[in-house]
């Protein structure tokens, strides 16, 4: 699989350019992966960049945003044999504004592409050379193409809308069924795709239905990952029965501020059986 040290890296293969001569003046363009003018660590091999591990990066030359407000997106096609790290977008080189933080999920194996969205900075316009910088870990990714997107449509997504448990976008651990997760232990996960949290302050809570025949045990809301940022820790009560099913509200920390399209993700803390999940939504 592609993780660990690399056994060549690709070098620059021009000079980065001050005018914008290599693309034309598309904003939505899609790259190819190894269309790149430096980079560090990775190799590129059949039209794949591989080998993307924490602290290697490659930049892109006259990526075109438009205007400010014209992208809000990044998407993606990639392969993925983890759930470990993430690369940061920046603009410039490897030390330049960061823009944008990808998550990467496992896609099922490093020969198994997906194809996905994740949020960068609206603000950013006009021409600007793009670096992906890895971070947190080895096996980022196996990264076929990108492109950029504009950013997610309010008008598509519905506020505190009650997602089912088992329409997960990937899992560890557990086990999922035509109805609810099951078999949810210590560090297990369920993660969620096209999560809109509105305006910031829109979403305090999230409520569950969730059954549990035990006591102990925590879940964690983490945002757009395993290993992203914490938004909330709670305890989980017992219920009456693994199907005695019962609506809890957590809160949520106030001190992280999200708006927008997200992912969302559940990991289990301390022990074991912590809970049977039916449903959950985010709540006022």
């Amino acid at each position: 699989s592609p993780t660990g040290s690399p056994s060549q890296s690709l070098i620059p293969t021009s000079s980065p350019s001050s005018s914008p001569t290599k693309y034309p003046a598309s904003v939505f363009l899609r790259r190819d992966a190894v269309d790149i003018i430096a980079a560090s660590g990775v190799v590129g091999d059949n039209g794949i960049i591989s080998y993307f591990d924490r602290d290697d990066w490659f930049t892109y030359d006259n990526v075109y945003f438009g205007e400010a407000g014209t992208v809000g997106q990044i998407k993606l096609r990639f392969s993925k044999g983890n759930w470990n790290g993430a690369f940061q977008v920046r603009l410039g080189n490897r030390d330049g504004q960061i823009i944008g933080l990808v998550r990467t999920f496992y896609t099922g194996s490093w020969s198994t592409y997906d194809e996905a969205y994740f949020n960068i900075d609206e603000t950013i316009s006009g021409y600007h050379q793009v670096t992906f910088r890895g971070i947190e870990s080895f096996g980022v990714c196996g990264l076929d193409w990108w492109e950029l997107a504009p950013p997610a449509d309010p008008a598509a997504y519905t506020l505190y809308e009650r997602k089912d448990a088992f329409g997960v976008l990937g899992s560890k651990g557990v086990t999922v069924t035509s109805t609810v997760v099951r078999y949810f232990d210590r560090n297990d996960f369920v993660l969620y795709d096209n999560i809109w949290f509105g305006d910031e302050g829109d979403v305090p809570k999230i409520r569950v239905s969730c059954a549990k025949g035990n006591t102990g045990g925590r879940i964690q809301v983490r945002l757009d990952g395993r290993h992203g940022p914490v938004l909330g820790t709670f305890d989980v009560y017992n219920t009456g029965g693994v199907g005695t099913y019962a609506e809890f509200d957590f809160n949520l920390d106030s001190m992280v501020t999200v708006s927008g399209l997200h992912r969302l993700c559940f990991v289990g803390l301390d022990s074991n059986s912590l809970w049977n999940l039916k449903w959950f939504k985010l709540s006022a």
